[in-house]
């Protein structure tokens, strides 16, 4: 859900009350965060509980795996709205902490040698919400006044978001993608035909570009994703993960998405 949704207000309502008083408190909510990084595969995830026990303050493991057993059935559009109930009790990390939290974040995310969506969006929400807070992250200067200046890299995120909202069907994301550049009123670019040639690391690389345009600009291209989003009336979870992390990355609110957010 989309934070601030009434959605996310009502499901969290209805977690494990265990889940919910780990949020309120730092060594909980670092543990709720880990375990919502468990990998649903046996092997990853005995690997990556080892590297806890190795690696992670005494206790982490062992409470992280006993939160993982009461969400594991749990709905994925809560897994955000858990992220940012926890902010609150993980701001109140010391440096080193903070430093131990991240190392330990990085090796539970890198521990099945790939980045999905959500991990994305996390890694985006500590290193605006965190990490900016012990002074880690560099503010950018302003180097971009229109949107025309970063065309290309508009095109190849918003060829992303099409192409995950439209489930890879191509003549879908093609028109939410000429859609979202409608309500830019700017000429598209060419479509990246190729779902395969537009991955995290593409888009990652548009959204370092795109975060030093002007605050007015980046708001434009944030209407403009959830254009994208809203071009089939509702909002799947990866729609919702990646626009939070283009959000998050680029430093603009996340928008009021009128649509269904669907499972």
């Amino acid at each position: 859900w989309p934070p601030g949704h009434s959605g996310a207000r009502q499901t969290l309502q209805l977690l494990p009350q265990p889940a919910l008083h780990a949020a309120h408190e730092t060594f909980g909510a670092i543990c709720l965060v880990f375990a919502l990084l468990l990998d649903d595969d046996d092997q990853v995830r005995g690997d990556q509980m080892e590297y806890l026990i190795q690696n992670a303050p005494q206790g982490t493991a062992k409470d992280t795996i006993r939160l993982w057993g009461l969400l594991r059935e749990g709905d994925p559009r809560d897994r955000l709205a858990l992220v940012d109930l926890c902010l609150p009790a993980l701001r109140m990390m010391t440096h080193a902490q903070f430093e131990t939290f991240n190392k330990n974040l990085w090796a539970l995310i890198e521990s099945d040698g790939s980045v999905d969506l959500f991990e994305y969006a996390l890694t985006k929400i500590v290193d605006r919400a965190l990490a900016a807070r012990f002074e880690i992250r560099k503010q950018k200067r302003t180097q971009h006044t229109s949107l025309q200046s970063i065309q290309g890299h508009l095109g190849m995120l918003y060829s992303g978001m099409a192409w995950i909202g439209s489930d890879f069907q191509a003549d879908q994301a093609r028109a939410a993608y000429h859609n979202g550049f409608g309500a830019l009123d700017i000429p598209a670019p060419g479509f990246v035909e190729d779902f395969q040639d537009c991955d995290l690391n593409k888009m990652n690389d548009a959204m370092e570009h795109i975060d030093s345009a002007a605050p007015s600009i980046k708001k434009r291209i944030v209407h403009g994703l959830a254009t994208i989003v809203d071009h089939d009336g509702q909002m799947t979870v990866a729609e919702a993960e990646l626009l939070r992390a283009v959000c998050e990355a680029i430093g603009v609110p996340m928008p009021p998405v009128l649509s269904s957010l669907d499972s």
